[in-house]
């Protein structure tokens, strides 16, 4: 059964969790690697296995476009890897936002307090000379049973809690 919980964001019990609209982007430059999504107890993933995960990015406009992989990891409540989806050329973003679809090759259950993470990882340092990627995102209006975390290169929280109603703009699908 299908219910709408406000109208950018609907669950489908096990079926899909979608944020559809943006109004700002985080920049993946360097010391942010990792951009997490914490789902909470309550979280309407909790136990559903989750096959795919969309994250919507681009490449910071004004510089070159950046080379290396991207891919999306799950993460338990300890920090350890559970999946890792295949990854994906950075060759492939633009300076326009696009969906890019991450797919677990055995999904896991998700427990509470777990991560979904997007994950950039260069082939050079971050910066105006090598170009970065960003991460579109939702400012406000967060469910209570997330949080946003931002991490470096080998954590999905070792860098700071950003709890403030915000979360990436995404689809987890199973």
């Amino acid at each position: 059964m299908s219910y709408l919980v406000n109208p950018y964001r609907y669950a489908d019990s096990c079926e899909n969790y979608s944020v559809t609209t943006t109004d700002n982007q985080q920049d993946m430059d360097g010391v942010i690697r990792n951009y997490s999504l914490k789902m909470l107890s309550g979280f309407s993933m909790i136990g559903c296995k989750i096959a795919t995960a969309k994250f919507y990015v681009n490449y910071y406009t004004g510089y070159p476009q950046p080379t290396g992989t991207m891919n999306a990891t799950l993460y338990n409540s300890s920090g350890a890897v559970r999946d890792t989806s295949s990854a994906i050329n950075m060759s492939e973003l633009t300076t326009s936002f696009a969906w890019k679809e991450f797919v677990f090759s055995s999904p896991s259950t998700v427990d509470a307090d777990d991560f979904i993470s997007f994950t950039a990882v260069y082939d050079n340092p971050p910066n105006t000379t090598n170009g970065w990627m960003q991460i579109a995102r939702m400012n406000s209006g967060a469910p209570s049973e997330v949080e946003l975390w931002l991490g470096g290169i080998s954590s999905p929280d070792d860098v700071t809690q950003e709890n403030v109603g915000r979360e990436p703009t995404l689809e987890l699908l199973v």
